[in-house]
């Protein structure tokens, strides 16, 4: 618990100076968020089956590709067709050229299309929602962080049963309880007191 709250500290000291003054700082913070989960992505998937050097290069390539055509887009919700066709090409082209299922395959080939497709659009919102205020990026962090805070402490305290013991040994369905029910609290108080100016949920709870 000790390493959490330390490493907990260490990131809000890095975070929260570049959520708050944006710009370049912001910018690359996101890179660098998108190398390290797709990374991420990557190695989940190859803890069963390895991907081939070229085809990982390519990985990356396309995600800062669509990474940059969505942020230069003004409506990054708003995908374009011919996007979700080339990283369609992209990765099933491979397979022609290995001719090789134990190399890659059709299998890998969809993995790695639905994870470029997602994490692309998920980095570019997290950078899109900094450029139009930092009231949004606040408002998500504090349920993210209230979500896993609480759920780890309603777990420890009265977690029981466990949710997937092969995946995720020490996740109980207590701790999920808890932190749903205490990230809706606090996006329930935040949205009322900063964006509902006709209602004040802390002063009725007062």
């Amino acid at each position: 618990m000790k390493k959490r709250i330390i490493s907990a500290i260490i990131a809000a000291l890095i975070v929260i100076p570049i959520v708050y003054y944006g710009g370049f700082a912001y910018r690359v913070g996101v890179g660098v968020l998108a190398v390290i989960g797709y990374t991420e992505f990557l190695m989940a998937y190859e803890n069963k089956r390895a991907l081939p050097i070229f085809v990982k290069m390519i990985s990356y390539i396309t995600l800062f590709t669509m990474f940059a055509i969505n942020v230069l887009n003004k409506n990054v919700f708003d995908i374009d067709y011919k996007e979700i066709i080339f990283v369609i090409m992209v990765f099933l082209i491979p397979i022609i050229l290995y001719h090789d299922d134990k190399t890659y395959n059709t299998t890998d080939a969809l993995y790695l299309i639905g994870g470029t497709i997602f994490l692309s659009l998920a980095f570019s919102i997290l950078y899109t929602l900094r450029e139009r205020g930092i009231e949004t990026i606040i408002y998500l962090v504090a349920i993210t962080i209230s979500a896993d805070t609480f759920a780890y402490f309603t777990g420890v305290l009265f977690g029981k049963h466990k949710m997937i013991p092969s995946i995720s040994p020490n996740k109980t369905w207590e701790g999920a309880l808890g932190g749903t029910l205490f990230s809706v609290l606090i996006a329930t108080i935040y949205y009322i007191n900063y964006e509902d100016s006709e209602q004040k949920l802390l002063l009725v709870v007062l």
